[in-house]
């Protein structure tokens, strides 16, 4: 069995690289970076370059593995199995990209791990390996990226205590922390994003310190508000310092992720679902929202600008509006806790992927491109999304359980995209007027003229489904008096 010895970079600079975890470098008979995607790697290769030693990264194990938590327990196990001299070194490259020197040794009794910062702070493949070996390893000490960050905050953690937690682990479970948080490893946009916000909406504003490459000749620390985040970059190297955050603060929509979740544990009803027995519940909150906009509409309609006075004639009709919004979130927000209890994504891929989709499909506001109107825009929207789905055609992409009349308008709104024109007025008035000599009317005349009638429509500009379910609520509410002057 070889000794296992783990040491760290530093937080960035050359200067912070100790020469204790230099001189155990120098003296591994086999050395493996957790990343070499840290700014004093190259010079660690550099002190390598004429050493025998073969020198491996774990680099490729991003790529291959989606979750850290999959991608750090498997550097620990292949660590493991060269140290207990259980796996070959030809075999361990096959998890390992061969930086410099070669697979063969004559012995191997020291194995030297390098990790970025310091092997004690914020290292999840070290705690893998320290259970895994419990007294048998050496970590030699080293500078983190905390030593810097409380520096250039001027502060002491023994006078102004903090609590140090990762990124995702703070989204995940931002019940489990309070107090002043010092949020590291904020490695991207969307992950900085989600926690603005997570803190949008709370009882109070917050701001936060932005810690961006400590250390290095780009070293960037100071106050921002949430609507900042966006503007800024982030990656592994990037801090957050949120003070005095209480689970309360926290966005009524996260809050809500929670109690989904709760249920699904404690509710015999809710733990018994599943996507599609609530598939039926998702349709019918969609249409109560519909429902609800459209009283909103016939009843405030002639009603004038929003305002106090507005609210309170109206209460009734906002409130329900809102209240039906909430019953559809919710149903979101099964669907997503279902998902992600058998493995399949989670709230925040949702979220993040529709992030993504309105940045990517709108180049006018987050990219440079120039349109002429909405029209334009609406064209990009179809030509972006025939990029991102080259195979599938336009109208492949229309959801075939739609209603009838909706999917139909939509079906001859895609074919125009390939070629078809629909008539002019005159002549689907005439072809309509036509089923009327018919001295026979079958179930296939009547489909054909309510396909034709959805042309017309369109022809027309008429939003027929709306048109017709107002229409429909006229004639109720004509019976609904009749009953009410019986």
């Amino acid at each position: 069995m070889a000794f296992l010895t783990i040491v760290g970079m530093g937080p960035g600079a050359d200067s912070y690289l100790t020469l204790g975890a230099m001189a155990e470098i120098a003296s591994g008979d086999l050395v493996v970076f957790r990343t070499t995607n840290h700014p004093s790697a190259a010079s660690v290769l550099d002190s390598l370059a004429q050493s025998a030693s073969p020198v491996f990264s774990f680099d490729l194990l991003y790529d291959r593995f989606d979750d850290f938590d999959t991608i750090y327990e498997t550097m620990a196990k292949l660590i493991e199995g060269l140290v207990r001299q259980r796996v070959s070194i030809e075999d361990f490259a096959q998890s390992a990209t061969l930086i410099h020197g070669k697979l063969e040794l004559d012995e191997l009794n020291k194995v030297v791990f390098v990790v970025p910062g310091s092997p004690n702070v914020a290292e999840a493949s070290v705690r893998h390996l320290c259970e895994i070996f419990k007294d048998s390893i050496q970590v030699e000490a080293g500078v983190s990226f905390l030593d810097i960050a409380f520096s250039r905050l001027n502060r002491d953690p023994f006078e102004s205590p903090l609590t140090l937690v990762d990124s995702t682990e703070f989204l995940d479970h931002f019940d489990r922390y309070a107090g002043d948080l010092l949020i590291g490893q904020v490695w991207s946009e969307i992950i900085a994003m989600s926690i603005a916000d997570l803190l949008v909406g709370a009882d109070k504003a917050y701001s936060m310190t932005y810690l961006y490459h400590l250390g290095l000749d780009d070293e960037l620390v100071r106050e921002i508000g949430l609507a900042e985040v966006s503007s800024l970059p982030f990656d592994h190297l990037t801090s957050l310092l949120l003070n005095d955050f209480t689970e309360s603060s926290a966005s009524a929509f996260t809050s809500l992720l929670e109690i989904v979740r709760e249920l699904r544990v404690k509710c015999p009803w809710d733990a018994n679902q599943d996507h599609q027995s609530l598939s039926k519940h998702l349709v019918e909150e969609a249409y109560e929202v519909v429902d609800a906009i459209d009283k909103f509409y016939s009843e405030t309609s002639n009603s004038g600008a929003l305002g106090d006075e507005f609210l309170s004639d109206h209460q009734i009709y906002c409130d329900e509006f809102g209240t039906e919004l909430g019953d559809l979130v919710v149903q979101v927000f099964f669907h997503a806790v279902i998902a992600q209890e058998g493995g399949l994504f989670d709230m925040r891929f949702v979220l993040d992927a529709i992030r993504q989709k309105l940045i990517r499909r709108h180049p006018h506001v987050f990219g440079g491109l120039k349109v002429d109107g909405a029209s334009e825009v609406a064209s990009n929207w179809e030509k972006i999304k025939r990029e991102e789905k080259p195979d599938s055609s336009p109208i492949d992409d229309i959801p075939s359980s739609l209603p009838g009349l909706l999917y139909a308008g939509k079906v001859i709104r895609k074919a125009g995209g390939f070629g078809f024109v629909i008539p002019e007025m005159p002549e689907l008035v005439r072809s309509i007027r036509s089923f009327g000599s018919l001295e026979e009317f079958s179930e296939a005349d009547l489909l054909e003229l309510i396909f034709e009638i959805v042309m017309l429509s369109k022809a027309m500009g008429v939003d027929l489904e709306s048109g017709l379910r107002l229409r429909a609520r006229q004639f109720a509410s004509q019976f609904s008096g009749d009953e009410a002057a019986e």
